[in-house]
């Protein structure tokens, strides 16, 4: 973000609304929900960041998916513990075991899909990455 001239981020949505005051103004190109966010903006050589932006540490990716993980987890158990979770297995006890991995199968299938869409609209404008850089 330090270079003058266009720059063009692909982000997730979270992301840029952590980032949002270190950005500054900016134009939105494409946004798939929640999920994902193309955006655009001029840098002049003049415009500075404000000090409490260049101190702030990112966050450790691996150590906010622990956490992400860990909360879940929790949350599951919470719910698990306070109310009686036997209906609960027994109804997924009457699920067949094709109809369940054939929506996840569904629902890989749409993100990659939706990774491979990302992909070439950052492509179209001049922004390169990897595959898996979009399937996040």
């Amino acid at each position: 973000m330090e270079r003058p001239g266009p720059i063009v981020v692909v982000l997730d949505a979270g992301d840029l609304a952590r980032m949002k005051e270190r950005f500054g103004d900016f134009d939105l190109i494409a946004a798939e929900g929640k999920k994902r966010a193309i955006m655009r903006r001029e840098r002049s050589r003049a415009v500075s960041q404000s000090p409490s932006t260049e101190q702030a540490a990112p966050a450790h990716p691996y150590r906010v998916f622990a956490t992400r993980a860990g909360l879940g987890v929790a949350v599951v158990a919470v719910l698990l513990w306070r109310y009686d979770a036997r209906p609960i297995f027994r109804i997924l006890s009457r699920e067949r075991p094709t109809y369940f991995a054939a929506v996840v199968l569904l629902y890989v299938a749409g993100q990659a899909m939706c990774a491979y869409r990302w992909q070439r609209l950052a492509a179209l404008l001049k922004v390169n990455g990897r595959y898996g850089e979009f399937l996040a």
